[in-house]
């Protein structure tokens, strides 16, 4: 069957507007799913941004609110796409999609209204007192977390819906707490010296070398010098001329005694478990602690040195009677206890005393021929100093702690020179 050519002509004309109203029909059906709103969103003007934070309230609205579209929020939530990228509808409602213009630095303004700094707590210490501790109490910070806020209100917004936020800032403590300081009261070590044997110059000495420790707080983190701590042993500062140990000999010198207090000073600490930094051990062996569990200290020279790695403050009580030096050590309790060991590894042959025949009399009260040792010998020695741990009568750790070696001190024997009396 023939058609002629107008009715083809016709008919040519018909499809093509069949094609073009399916195509209009198909855009119209997209576009009808874009407009399609949340009921009360559709219009910019019925949307805002509401923060509020307790009877400050910030507001935002058109034209800080800007219309962004939603087609890229369609394309991830309401659509899917075929093999060749192209939207396929699902029959979900597109939602008109805004923005909050300058959002980031508009919640920045907001949090310096809102955000505090903590403040520490702070302690003062009185080791006199019967009251030692008194403690001011910290006071916690706030911080708007502006990442998450936006983020809530980014999500609202693409949504459609309008932002109405209680803002509730984050806490920030405080670097010290209450809490924190009032775990740190606690006895942590301490350690006693005798020293009734001494005279009265030496003890005045240890007493108020002691008595520079007395009081001393040390914050976490910090380091600590005996030297520093205690200063120049000068006649001026109230020493006293006493035996002190130099070049391997007894010899006089002022603020003898001293290095008693720094020893005992080292041993509350290691029981404490400080970290000692710095320490040097006496030529000579000395009688008021075992060997390797001395601290010798010189103004220009020697330092007895620690850091408080404990993780929270050291509060010192030093004190002095007219028989024992006392250190203890305030803090976070051990879980643990540490115990000393001195072991001597070798100890060499005793050497003689020099016999010294005392031509200038000065021991008048040693008559002729009469002998008398007024210095022991010393010998030579090696030895090594340990801390044990324990924990509930537990041995669970040994950490050699140092070794040393102490030199020989040849002694004195006077013979006397003095006439006997008739």
């Amino acid at each position: 069957m023939c058609m002629d050519k107008k009715a083809l002509h016709k008919t040519k004309i018909l499809l093509f507007l069949i094609f073009i109203s399916s195509i209009f029909l198909c855009f119209f059906s997209i576009n009808n799913i874009t407009v399609k709103a949340e009921p009360n969103t559709s219009n910019i003007n019925d949307i805002y941004v509401r923060l509020k934070y307790g009877k400050a309230v910030w507001e935002y609205r058109y034209p800080e609110i800007k219309y962004c579209g939603g087609f890229d929020y369609a394309a991830e939530k309401s659509f899917t796409k075929d093999y060749r990228g192209r939207l396929k509808g699902q029959n979900k409602p597109l939602f008109c999609s805004y923005r909050l213009t300058d959002a980031e630095n508009k919640l920045k303004i907001i949090a310096k209204h809102i955000d505090t700094d903590p403040v520490k707590a702070e302690v003062s210490y009185n080791p006199h007192s019967k009251k030692m501790f008194k403690i001011k109490d910290d006071v916690k910070g706030k911080s708007v977390n502006i990442k998450q806020l936006l983020a809530s209100i980014e999500k609202s917004l693409l949504k459609g819906k309008s932002v109405d936020v209680e803002i509730v800032p984050d806490t920030v403590n405080a670097e010290v707490t209450t809490v924190s300081i009032k775990r740190a009261l606690k006895v942590r070590g301490e350690f006693s010296t005798d020293y009734s044997f001494s005279i009265p110059e030496r003890k005045h000495n240890i007493k108020i070398s002691l008595r520079e420790f007395n009081g001393l707080i040390v914050a976490p983190d910090e380091t600590v010098s005996f030297n520093d701590v205690v200063g120049e042993r000068t006649a001026e500062k109230g020493y006293k001329t006493s035996k002190i140990i130099l070049n391997g000999e007894f010899i006089e010198g002022i603020g003898g005694g001293v290095c008693q207090s720094s020893t005992t000073i080292y041993n509350a600490l290691i029981l404490s478990d400080v970290k000692i930094l710095e320490y040097h051990h006496h030529t000579l062996s000395v009688s008021y602690v075992p060997p390797s569990f001395d601290a010798m200290v010189n103004i220009s020279t020697a330092d007895l040195k620690f850091k408080n790695t404990t993780g929270n403050f050291l509060f010192f009580q030093t004190s002095a009677d007219d028989n024992k030096a006392y250190v203890k050590i305030y803090g976070e309790q051990l879980n643990f206890i540490i115990k000393r060991k001195s072991t001597v590894l070798k100890e060499y042959e005793k050497p003689k005393e020099e016999v010294i025949i005392d031509i200038e009399g000065k021991y008048k009260n040693l008559f002729e021929g009469e002998r008398q040792i007024i210095l022991h010998s010393k010998p030579k020695k090696e030895s090594m100093g340990e801390l044990l741990y324990y924990k509930d009568d537990k041995l669970f750790k040994t950490v050699l702690l140092r070794k040393d070696t102490y030199s020989q001190l040849i002694g004195k024997e006077i013979i006397g020179t003095a006439k006997k009396p008739e």
